[in-house]
């Protein structure tokens, strides 16, 4: 049987060494001309803990993650019971045969198979810290032959991995050997995967969306970043310095940017709010806690309109919570984060290219409305493989708002004066040769010419003035992603459910019920969302939340719509899939209640 959707967990130990074998195997089947796309649920310990690694092959491109898997490579007797009643039944369970394992103590539903993978090791090396980590290579030989791959792919994988290190190299391609080969002496099933374009992958990349991020923001013209370590963003600092490194050096060694490690997030923010006074494009990334402790900066970007980024990786909270799991918790956070009248500008993209892509739009945007810009993305987008078109950088020039040079200073200049009515105000940097340029920002109140007051009647046109700011410019903010309005029922989301969702639309159709989409990209919200909601019966809007916050986002914004929107949450800290909500679709399509 030709498998055109297969799903393989690899159920390991963290600390062993397996997330290089697995992005390895991932890599081979993209090269092979495969759609593929691999998860890693891994502990938030450095070590001991068992973690697994999902990945799904499938013809058509659906890249969601699945709940129940096809094929179990165990090398973890822990958790191997719990592991295999996500398999289908029937399905077979390769497994770590040093580890000592009985198959007659679990369930016969499945197929034991028995490898000696730790001994296929050792043929390969004699230490016994190398012999841990090879031992992943030999599964990865062993898969290689399974699904018939052809093995110079994977050889060629290997050493443009380890490519600065030709012994680790030689090693690596041992095991892999020796894994292939035990495979094909002892085993005579395999699978039988769909035929693939061997030209499919071309003119595409598969990566994670924090490194996505991190060389949109060096393209988009980002020099000053700070940061303090925190799971799931920390590869975006890692890699935005890595190719600052390449690409913002010159060729005598002048480093044309910064990346300062911070004390803690309130020190980060603090750094870029004053990079950003000064005229650079800055930018910090966090994840939820690092959110919550840049509550009182965010709201001085937002009074004294300085131009800033977060960029919040979404883990599962509340509190440390499930620090290495998936979520989108933070939106509400977000969207009003910091005391008083405040709301913020948010982007959410939803694949690799708009992780890409919305580093540049973000610094613009920042610099154009002179105020704060959140990016929400999450674990599962941030640190996971995703197949995507090559990254293109914009041609266009970044776009850098209202700032006055010297020559166009006037002694008539006032700070937050809304010459053009459209709410923004011109601004100086630092520097600037002309003795009218100065002013002194304030998070407390301020006039026209940014001196201190606390006249009511002043404050109140100040912020009345930063709304309609954010307000009368949402046609800047990244446009919905629409598939029309030509159906009685809707689905709406954001950020990394969109495979999910697309797939259950999918699975719905070939069942004779035809859903429109909409997938949002920004807050506050554009007119074309309020339209989409009020064209259809029924829109079911779903979150990675316990709460649903999108859906109470939008019943604020548009209270007329609270009969027709429905909410649906997952928040268990895995990956959405398709099967959960396409049953609770189909229940509100056949007359399904709010409750």
């Amino acid at each position: 049987m030709v498998l055109d959707n297969f799903s393989l967990n690899i159920s390991t130990v963290n600390g062993t060494g397996s997330q290089s074998a697995n992005s390895i195997f991932v890599k081979s089947l993209f090269r092979s001309g495969y759609n593929v796309c691999g998860k890693n649920i891994f502990p938030s310990n450095i070590a001991g803990l068992p973690t697994n690694y999902a990945i799904r092959i499938n013809k058509e491109g659906f890249s969601a993650y699945e709940d129940q898997f096809s094929l179990l490579l165990s090398m973890n007797k822990s958790t191997l019971e719990e592991d295999s009643k996500k398999l289908l039944p029937g399905s077979n369970i390769f497994y770590n045969s040093n580890l000592k394992l009985n198959p007659e103590d679990f369930s016969a539903d499945h197929n034991y198979f028995g490898i000696p993978l730790k001994d296929l090791a050792k043929k390969v090396v004699k230490s016994p810290n190398l012999v841990k980590f090879l031992t992943n290579m030999t599964y990865v030989g062993l898969l290689t032959d399974l699904f018939k791959l052809d093995k110079n792919v994977v050889f060629e994988v290997v050493k443009d991995t380890f490519k600065s290190k030709p012994q680790v190299v030689e090693l690596n391609l041992q095991a892999i050997e020796e894994g292939y080969k035990y495979s094909q002496e002892n085993f005579d099933n395999s699978y039988t995967l769909y035929t693939p374009d061997k030209n499919l992958n071309a003119d595409n990349v598969i990566m994670d969306g924090n490194t996505s991020a991190a060389l949109g923001l060096v393209y988009g013209g980002c020099h000053f970043l700070s940061w303090y370590p925190i799971t799931p963003s920390s590869s975006l600092a890692e890699n935005y310095e890595k190719y600052s490194n390449k690409l913002l050096t010159n060729e005598d060694g002048e480093k044309n940017f910064a990346c300062v490690q911070a004390e803690d997030e309130l020190s980060a923010i603090s750094m870029v709010l004053g990079a950003g006074w000064a005229g650079a494009r800055a930018i910090t990334p966090t994840s939820g806690p690092g959110l919550s402790l840049m509550a009182e900066a965010a709201g001085l970007s937002y009074y004294a309109e300085i131009p800033a980024v977060i960029w919040d990786v979404q883990r599962a909270g509340p509190s440390t919570g499930l620090p290495t799991r998936t979520l989108q918790g933070d939106l509400t956070s977000a969207a009003y984060l910091s005391h008083g009248d405040t709301e913020h500008v948010v982007l959410i993209p939803g694949t690799i290219e708009e992780c890409f892509e919305f580093g540049e739009v973000s610094l613009n945007l920042s610099e154009e409305l002179q105020t704060l810009i959140i990016v929400l993305t999450d674990l599962d987008l941030g640190m996971n493989q995703w197949i995507s078109p090559q990254l293109k950088a914009s041609q266009k020039k970044w776009q850098r708002g209202k700032v006055l040079d010297a020559s166009q200073v006037n002694a008539e200049f006032k700070r937050y004066a809304d010459i053009d009515n459209d709410g923004i105000c011109y601004r100086t940097l630092p520097g600037t040769d002309n003795p009218a340029a100065g002013y002194f920002t304030r998070g407390t109140g301020h006039n026209l010419d940014a001196s201190y007051t606390e006249n009511p009647d002043i404050f109140v046109k100040n912020l009345e003035r930063i709304k309609k700011k954010i307000d009368s410019n949402i046609d800047r903010l990244p446009q919905p992603y629409s598939s029309g309005q030509d159906n009685d029922f809707a689905i709406v989301c954001y950020g990394s459910t969109h495979p999910a969702v697309t797939e259950t639309i999918a699975a719905l159709k070939a069942e004779g019920l035809t859903v429109d989409f909409m997938r949002i990209k920004a807050f506050p919200f554009h007119a074309e969302v309020e339209e989409f909601l009020m064209a259809h019966k029924k829109t079911i809007v779903v979150d990675l939340n316990r709460d649903g916050q999108m859906h109470s986002l939008l019943l604020k914004k548009f209270p007329q719509t609270w009969d027709k929107v429905f909410s649906f949450t997952h928040f268990n800290g895995l990956p959405l899939d398709r099967h959960n909500l396409q049953t609770f679709v189909q229940k509100i399509i056949a007359g399904g209640s709010h409750e």
